[in-house]
């Protein structure tokens, strides 16, 4: 919410494009700040951080995407270019969704297989008493 309450501002003051890649830059920030929590750190405080700066970046983005792909459009076009950026938005979340799920559930199977192996591996080499 609060980056898309800034977008509109930041639009009054820098292009789209800038605006759209100070955006994108901040939820590659968060992402970032997200993937360098260590076992050794408070998760809590870094998670909070890394979601704020994505949300906000996020709105900033969205906004200013909006604004690039409606502006051009008269006036009687652009609730329907709106609606065809939403659209889009939507469709490309639920098939990377549809990708990314069994991708990562792939991985997870194969991580706990190689527990598992490794674990009965190590239980055959044992010596026995």
């Amino acid at each position: 919410v609060a980056g898309s309450l800034l977008g509109p501002r930041l639009l009054a003051r820098v292009s789209e494009r800038a605006a759209m890649a100070a955006g994108l830059g901040a939820v590659a920030c968060g992402a970032l700040a997200l993937i360098a929590i260590s076992p050794d750190t408070a998760a809590l405080p870094s998670m909070l951080a890394g979601f704020v700066v994505m949300g906000a970046g996020l709105g900033v983005a969205s906004v200013a995407s909006t604004s690039a792909g409606t502006t051009p459009l008269n006036t009687q076009r652009r609730g329907v270019g709106a609606g065809l950026l939403t659209s889009a938005a939507q469709i490309g979340t639920a098939l990377g969704l549809a990708v990314v799920v069994p991708l990562t559930e792939f991985r997870a199977h194969a991580f706990r297989l190689d527990r598992i192996l490794l674990w009965r591996t190590r239980a055959l080499r044992a010596p026995r008493e």
